[in-house]
């Protein structure tokens, strides 16, 4: 087993998944671990929606769309689009409970990222790649009403694909520490 430093300096984003057959019971073993995530006053504003056939299809569907508005849509851009949307073995969209204190916002934002970081440790540990996608189209309407989410009650914080990676890429450059580090008397 891999300790918890080398788990995270191995971790990388999956951009490109390979057929595999991750059992749901593991999946909710590793839901269920990271929400053990700090959590200032205990507000557990994290939320999970494990997407079933019907549901991946919409949202592939609703994506291929989004894409269709900005690009001529080709049978390649729908390859690449059903490698990265279809073939990862599990789609959870994480949505976050919407506090009424701004401040509380967004500590339990914090709550949500260390959550998905957690997750994606967890399932990195079992050879499991994730990719936590956001922007734009997470906010819309349509995926709302997909995801079957309250926008008065809750905020759509982002798709998380798990998968097998069928490609796992060099780590980016990083700065040192001592960049990053002010050294106080």
């Amino acid at each position: 087993m891999n300790s918890i430093k080398e788990i995270i300096e191995q971790r990388r984003t999956t951009h490109s998944y390979e057929p595999f057959d991750f059992s749901e019971e593991a999946l909710l073993e590793c839901l269920k671990a990271s929400l053990l995530a700090p959590n200032h006053k205990l507000t557990q504003p994290t939320r999970y929606r494990l997407a079933g056939p019907k549901t991946r299809e919409k949202v592939f569907d609703f994506l291929l769309q989004q894409k269709a508005k900005k690009e001529e849509i080709t049978d390649e851009i729908v390859k690449s689009f059903e490698n990265k949307f279809k073939n990862p073995t599990h789609l959870v969209i994480v949505t976050q409970k919407l506090h009424t204190n701004k401040d509380v916002q967004k500590e339990d934002y914090a709550t949500l990222s260390c959550c998905l970081h957690n997750l994606a440790l967890l399932l990195w540990e079992k050879d499991i790649g994730t990719k936590w996608s956001t922007g734009g189209k997470i906010k819309l309407p349509e995926l709302y009403e997909i995801a079957d989410v309250d926008a008065k009650e809750e905020s759509i914080e982002g798709l998380f694909w798990i998968g097998k990676p069928k490609k796992i890429n060099p780590p980016p450059p990083r700065d040192s520490l001592e960049k990053f580090l002010k050294r106080l008397d």
